[in-house]
């Protein structure tokens, strides 16, 4: 499960997190001081936490370093 943890997937997950308490809270917990409460901000932290969470994807698939490193250390043992 840790190899899965990078700052994308965090930060996914936190974004996801947010959206969640905006659409329940119908956009008042992640207003910004002087603006209206809308559910449209809340729709865009879960587009952003849906793209950090790909682009997390993304990284672990295409990251041949991580294999090159697991078989390298293994071949030494």
């Amino acid at each position: 499960m840790a190899k899965f943890l990078s700052t994308f997937v965090v930060m996914g997950v936190v974004l996801f997190l947010i959206s969640i308490l905006g659409f329940v809270t119908h956009g008042k917990m992640i207003a910004e001081a002087g603006t209206r409460p809308s559910t449209t901000t809340a729709w865009i932290y879960l587009g952003a936490g849906f793209l950090m969470l790909l682009n997390g994807y993304i990284s672990h698939v295409t990251n041949p370093l991580r294999a090159n490193v697991n078989r390298v250390n293994e071949n030494k043992s």
